[in-house]
């Protein structure tokens, strides 16, 4: 009884015995006719409540109980269609429930069957304020019918609700006024509740800009991830609703009372009004600067059949009104003071205002879309086997790099700064009385505050969505799950469904269950029973082969359907049969459960003793309390022999374990490959021949009506890369090949060679990734070699370096004993080679020098010699003195006349050749006397 009060039936139809005879024909035509109000041929016959006390009264004193405030109320509506011509297709009523105070639970797909033959006479729904049922079948005879709906009316409250400064006010009220009326009326019938009045203690508030600073402890306990997921009861069998908070980074210190002195302990879920308290540093820092933050959500496809989202919830701080001071509000009652807590501001914006969505693109996996979104991104991503993932990134809220989060500042470049802080970071004045009224945020207050908050990560979101059903849930108590999950912590929640009994018409000499899924109520299509009925002795046995074929038949167009002697669920997990025998006991037992299904313990029917005088008289064999639970598989991981046979190499890591457990049609994320130095890891995967097939590059896949084995296997690292080459400076020298690709293990590198520009020498090689820049060869043709510790090569980048070669200058001066030539050239030798000629002459007063001169060979970098010898200029005799180094001088000394030999015969100079002897004589006598003088 409990739990039928707690899961309140919303609707239920009963077709009764008709008020005239005659069968309903089906019109062909019908969906062609036009629509007819018939609701003015409706009589309320009578309405009655089995929880509640109902009256056409507004007097409290009439009533002699009450319900209870917020509670939910079933009504059973008696009434007689008498349209007084036949009832045809398109014929429907319309039953308006006015209530002050509450709504009708919702209910859809519920079918009126045919009191005579069992087919669909119609269609019903409630909704939040109406009862309808369209007819969608033609009755040539039949004018009026008697129909029994039940519903129930949710949130019962009524207009009697105040708040008082004293506990005794309060109770003083409450005796005076304990209830009030809440008026109800279906169509022309009051029903009225008296319900009980709703009465509370008042507390006052005061507010503080000024107070002592916070205190928060360095222990982790200080901060707490509380994400959320909530479901609630379903106002309606066809569609959910899910709440979820992600982010949601709960805070917890101690603030001292302004009034009291006393410090109390308390916690803030809005990161930014913390930062405010506490400085960003610390309070981002709990979060991870590693890990993108995620919130997932996975619909399966066998449950849901959409997603649509609603607006998203963002909390930032209400400000004093000097902009940096979070407000500190303190309430009491009755004159006692509670404890103070910080205000958090909270404000709704439209979905896609706060993120941007994204599209898959065609062949990606989930884990490769979730991968690609940016922080601040959002995609909803449909499966292959139909399910809906949403999946959000936040970005590494811990990080301090504005690009690897979501930022206020991102989001106000969507929104506006203005409407960031004026939403979300209001400013308060304090009254005189304590009171705060809000002030407007002056432009230069809005641009103090958002240069503040900026780049702080938005670290905490909630969201609420809708998800239509695949098809509706069938039976009160039941209900869905959906888990959320944030970055690797889930969070599970529960939709529960008020639903009323299937209207399912059975006669006297048939029976009709209703089978469906133990946890969501959904129908189980195509479930396979046998009839089966006791025997003289009480054993059951099956029933006649041949007689079922022959007698026993399929009631109705959504009763199933029979194949030999077998019986077969509708898609609404309906079984509706007649034409079983007279004073027998039957019962239906299940042969065969739909695939996914748990099929060890077959379901069965409670019986059902046929006895009767008119098999076409209504009859009430039904079982409506048939479920059975999916069946639940695992997913196994297994390291294996590679395919040559080798073996697992010694200290591999162990195989992950999945400790979940997942139903027919699932979607099952593979688990991240294995990692070992040395070695490839090759998996999961399915072994060959094996179903589903799951291959190595699969992300997920959809889980079958079996377990399932994934294997993976190592074999040596082998991969290929890409060596490349580069020179330091383009400008000093080149490389003669940029780049090569190989494998790492059976490759071969052939290098590249460094050629330098005029004026550069080639100084070595080194590894771009050394940060010092060891030079590792000096051979301009470099070819790198593995790494001897696991004899492979590795990526990398060796790079070529340059530098200006070192030059010198040689110097030389022409120095002249005589009279000078007119020039001279000097040659320069390069190590014994004539290289370059330097003229030298009165001009450039007989000096120069070979400028830019390379002080090491280019090719083998021994230093070179430089030396010079002059072109023999005649009449002189060149001598040469000096180093490169310090210079050369050239000295020319005239070459004396030789003397001539006079010509035999010839004595007319004889005179003059005396003569000149005699002044050289004389001459060197007068040097030598000069010099013995000076000895002296």
């Amino acid at each position: 009884m409990q739990l039928k009060k707690l899961f309140l039936k919303i609707f239920v139809f009963f077709m009764s015995l008709a008020m005239a005879a005659g069968l309903f024909s089906v019109n062909t035509y019908a969906r062609e006719e036009a629509e007819t109000d018939i609701t003015d041929k409706v009589t309320i016959d009578s309405i009655t409540s089995p929880n509640a006390e109902i009256k056409d009264s507004e007097n409290v004193n009439d009533f002699s109980s009450f319900v209870n405030w917020n509670s939910n109320v079933d009504y059973n509506i008696d009434m007689t269609v008498n349209k007084g011509t036949p009832i045809e297709t398109g014929d429907f009523i319309e039953i308006p429930v006015k209530a002050d105070y509450g709504i009708l639970f919702e209910s859809h797909g519920l079918s009126v069957l045919d009191a005579e033959d069992g087919s669909i006479l119609g269609e019903a729904t409630i909704t939040k304020d109406k009862i309808r049922i369209k007819f969608t079948k033609n009755d040539n005879t039949k004018t009026a019918v008697k129909l029994t709906v039940s519903t129930t009316l949710k949130g019962i409250t009524c207009g009697v609700s105040k708040g008082f400064p004293t506990q005794a006010e309060l109770d003083a009220e409450r005796a005076a006024h304990p209830t009030g009326i809440d008026k109800v009326k279906i169509l022309d019938k009051n029903v009225n509740l008296n319900v009980q009045a709703n009465y509370w203690v008042t507390s006052s508030e005061k507010f503080y800009g000024n107070y002592l600073t916070p205190a928060i402890g360095d222990d982790p306990t200080v901060f707490r991830l509380e994400n959320g997921k909530s479901g609630r009861t379903s106002a309606t069998n066809i569609s959910t609703y899910w709440s979820i908070v992600g982010g949601n980074g709960s805070y917890s210190y101690t603030v001292t009372s302004p009034a009291t002195g006393k410090t109390n302990p308390t916690k803030t879920t809005s990161s930014a009004l913390a930062a405010f308290l506490f400085g960003d540093e610390k309070v981002f820092s709990f979060f991870s600067a590693t890990e993108t933050s995620y919130i997932e959500d996975t619909l399966p496809a066998d449950t849901y059949k959409n997603m649509k989202l609603s607006n998203i919830t963002l909390v930032g701080a209400s400000l004093y009104k000097d902009g940096k001071t979070p407000l500190l509000k303190q309430s009491s009652k009755e004159g006692k003071f509670g404890d103070c807590n910080h205000l958090a501001e909270s404000a709704n914006f439209k979905f896609d205002e706060v993120l941007t969505k994204k599209e898959a693109t065609a062949g990606q996996s989930y884990e490769q879309f979730k991968a690609s979104l940016k922080p601040g991104e959002y995609g909803i991503y449909t499966s292959p086997n139909g399910d809906i993932r949403f999946v959000a990134s936040l970005g590494k809220i811990g990080s301090k790099n504005p690009d690897d989060i979501y930022t206020w500042g991102d989001f106000a470049d969507r929104v506006g700064k203005e409407t960031v802080v004026r939403r979300l970071f209001p400013l308060f004045d304090i009254n005189a009385d304590g009171g705060a009224s809000r002030v407007t945020v002056s432009s230069e207050k809005v641009d103090e505050i958002y240069n503040k908050i900026k780049d702080w990560p938005i670290s905490r979101i909630a969201f609420s969505f809708e998800s239509d059903l695949v098809k509706p849930v069938m039976r009160t108590g039941a209900y869905v799950e959906n888990t959320a999950q944030f970055i690797d912590k889930s969070v599970t929640a529960k939709n529960f469904f008020v639903v009323g009994d299937i209207s399912l018409h059975t006669y006297k000499d048939g029976a009709a269950i209703l089978k469906t899924d133990a946890k969501n109520g959904q129908g189980i299509e195509n479930a396979e029973f046998k009839l089966q009925e006791k025997d003289p002795a009480g054993n059951w046995v099956d029933t006649d082969s041949q007689y079922v074929k022959d007698n026993v038949t399929i009631v109705g167009d959504n009763g199933g359907r029979k194949n030999g002697d077998r019986f077969y669920t509708s898609e609404n997990g309906i079984l509706n049969i007649r034409g079983l025998a007279n004073n027998k006991t039957y019962r239906l037992v299940e042969t065969k459960a739909p695939e996914g299904y748990d099929n060890s313990t077959p379901a069965m029917s409670k019986e059902f003793a046929i006895s009767f005088t008119d098999k076409n008289a209504a009859g009430d064999n039904k079982d409506l309390s048939i479920t059975n639970k999916k069946a639940e598989y695992k997913v196994t991981y297994k390291i294996v022999k590679n395919p040559e046979g080798e073996e697992i190499p010694s200290g591999s890591p162990t195989a992950p374990v999945d400790g979940s457990t997942y139903t027919f049609k699932a979607t099952v994320d593979v688990k991240p490959d294995l990692v070992f130095d040395g070695y490839e890891f090759i998996g999961w995967h399915t072994e060959s021949g094996q179903t589903p097939v799951v291959k190595d590059s699969d992300g997920s896949f959809t889980m079958p009506s079996k377990d399932v084995e994934l294997v993976g296997y190592w074999k040596k690292a082998t991969k290929e890369i890409t060596i490349k080459y580069i020179s330091e400076d383009i400008n000093m020298g080149t490389v003669t090949v940029p780049s090569e690709t190989l494998n790492d293990t059976t490759g071969t590198a052939k290098g590249s060679v460094a050629k330098e520009k005029d004026g550069y020498e080639f100084v070595g090689w080194y590894k771009l990734s050394d940060a010092g820049k060891t030079i590792i060869s000096t051979t301009d043709a470099f070819v790198p070699a593995k790494d001897p510790s696991d004899q492979k090569y590795h990526e990398e980048t060796y790079v070529a370096k340059f530098k200006a070669r070192e030059t010198i200058s040689v110097s030389v001066e022409k120095k002249w004993i005589g009279k000078e030539a007119a020039q001279v050239d000097v040659k320069l030798l390069v190590d014994g080679e004539e290289r370059e000629t330097l003229t030298l002459s009165a001009a450039n007063h007989w000096k120069g020098e070979f400028e830019e001169l390379y002080k090491y060979d280019p090719v083998d970098g021994h230093e070179i010699q430089y030396t010079v010898k002059e072109v023999t200029v005649e009449g002189y005799t060149s001598a040469i003195s000096g180093t490169a180094q310090t210079g050369f001088t050239i000295t020319n000394t005239k070459n004396p006349v030789p003397p001539t030999t006079p010509k035999t015969g010839d004595n007319s100079n004889l005179s003059l050749y005396i003569g000149v002897a005699v002044v050289a004589l004389a001459i060197l006598g007068f040097v030598i006397v000069k010099r013995f003088k000076s000895s002296k």
